[in-house]
């Protein structure tokens, strides 16, 4: 792979590089031989969900479970209330 990569000219910085390592940490997931896994030290922030006083808070939320929701069984139908809840426009204006 790497020679593809040097015919075609990419050029990186040498010391933001590292090779051979077991697994690769990229925006909030963890890569390995294994596959695709959530980050362990994440999750508790899908359980410690913020003040849910104003409309910002619960779609933060929702989109964090949404993030990680390839994770998660059947999340689609979990999260439908809420989805319509906060609808297109925000709270109280759902699609019922």
């Amino acid at each position: 792979m790497l020679e593809c990569i040097l015919k075609v000219g990419v050029r990186w910085w040498k010391n933001k590089c590292t090779f051979l390592w077991d697994s690769v940490t990229y925006l909030g997931h963890q890569q390995s031989k294994e596959g695709i896994k959530s980050m362990p030290e994440k999750i508790p922030a899908i359980f410690e969900a913020s003040d849910m006083t104003s409309v910002t808070a619960p779609r933060k939320q929702l989109g964090l479970l949404n993030y990680y929701g390839k994770f998660l069984a059947h999340l689609a139908s979990l999260l439908h209330l809420l989805s319509n809840l906060l609808g297109d426009r925000g709270l109280g204006r759902g699609r019922g």
